[in-house]
């Protein structure tokens, strides 16, 4: 009985060591367990408004402006432009980019040799097809030593001037979210089957914008569209506007032809005309004549001088009109103190002429402003 109750006490007395000891290896386990948790969550957390990805923070900044005001913006933030160093980070950043972002790679110190912010050189690349191509040597785009993302061709990257401010699209968005609010707030609703979105990009290198959504619905993004009478498009041409004004006139001449068969008056004839069709055919004229091709304006006048025959006599030409009108709309602005574009119209130092607005394309030349100061300086 004395070697069992010996052997007994030695197995209680290893049973209570490995016991203390599992207990001690529980504490240690929930210790490293509490102290992982705090380091995860230090890791993970990123400032408001900011992206983790893998032990990085990223923020897509909603302001404007070139490469240099952009790493200052970074820099401010205790940041700096993003430096791209996986395939990984790459598709991350394709999924959280939505509009031209820059990236922290230049080539200002020696062209064609490209390197990130931080100094290291440029080893993973993904460039658009033809790109970088510093402008083309085209020098109205300049040196371009700057990189960015565009989302025109899959989030892929492009050297532009370093001066470029990129597109910033989030006071237009704002401003549609705050108009879908107060619609709401007044008990209203916005037909979004009647709302239409037109973009005019002028740019070398074009985005793919994300369509605008009002209650959760997209709005249909269209090339062309009639507001207050006048057919604009993207391109800011005005052939559609012209031959949906010439085909909307053309049926009113039906209407003065059947009052000449009715034995009218020439003079009852020329105030339909006035009324009916001259009207259409210089319905905000100031706006899209100058701008007009020659084609164009040919089609419009042909609905003139088919008037002319109906009548019987002699009509104003849409020239004339447009002139005429030009001068009334700059005398108008000129008087009115107020006006925002008063101060278009400056006087010469010898009180007689105004001051030619520099214009360096044929769409500004021919514009409204342009047409009306050279119209002022030769009357």
């Amino acid at each position: 009985m004395s070697a069992r109750t010996e052997k007994s006490n030695l197995l209680t007395k290893k049973i209570s060591a490995v016991s203390n000891q599992l207990s001690s290896m529980t504490e240690e386990r929930d210790l490293l367990t509490k102290k992982t948790e705090e380091l995860k969550k230090q890791i993970i957390q990123c400032p408001a408004g900011w992206s983790r990805f893998s032990c990085s923070c990223y923020l897509l900044s909603g302001s404007s402006g070139s490469w240099d005001a952009a790493r200052r913006d970074c820099r401010y933030r205790g940041a700096d432009l993003v430096v791209i160093d996986c395939a990984k980070e790459q598709e991350f950043l394709t999924r959280l980019t939505k509009t031209s972002t820059w990236i922290g790679l230049h080539d200002k110190e020696e062209e064609g040799k490209w390197k990130w912010v931080d100094g290291t050189p440029l080893n993973l690349k993904y460039w658009a097809n033809r790109q970088p191509d510093n402008g083309g040597g085209d020098p109205r785009w300049g040196e371009e030593d700057c990189a960015h993302i565009r989302t025109s061709d899959s989030t892929l990257w492009n050297d532009v001037s370093c001066r470029d401010f990129l597109p910033d699209e989030t006071a237009y968005r704002e401003e549609v979210s705050a108009l879908t609010h107060w619609c709401q707030d007044n008990h209203l609703t916005l037909n979004v089957a009647k709302t239409k979105e037109l973009i005019v990009d002028f740019r070398r290198c074009r985005e793919v914008h994300t369509p605008i959504t009002i209650s959760g619905a997209a709005v249909e993004r269209v090339s062309s569209f009639c507001f207050l009478g006048v057919h604009l498009a993207e391109d800011l041409t005005w052939s559609v506007h012209t031959n949906k004004t010439v085909k909307k006139a053309q049926q009113h001449l039906f209407f003065l032809r059947r009052l000449k068969r009715f034995g009218m008056s020439p003079r009852i004839l020329r105030t339909f005309y006035h009324c009916a069709i001259e009207s259409i055919l210089t319905g905000c004229i100031t706006t899209w004549y100058g701008n007009s091709t020659a084609y164009n304006r040919k089609a419009l006048q042909r609905v003139v001088r088919c008037s002319e025959r109906i009548i019987g006599g002699e009509l104003p030409s849409l020239q004339d009109i447009y002139r005429k009108r030009c001068l009334r709309k700059a005398g108008r602005i000129i008087k009115d103190s107020s006006h925002p574009s008063h101060k278009l119209f400056r006087l010469l130092p010898s009180g007689r002429r105004f001051c030619s607005i520099r214009s360096r394309t044929s769409r500004l030349r021919d514009s409204f402003f342009h047409q009306a100061i050279r119209l002022l300086n030769t009357s």
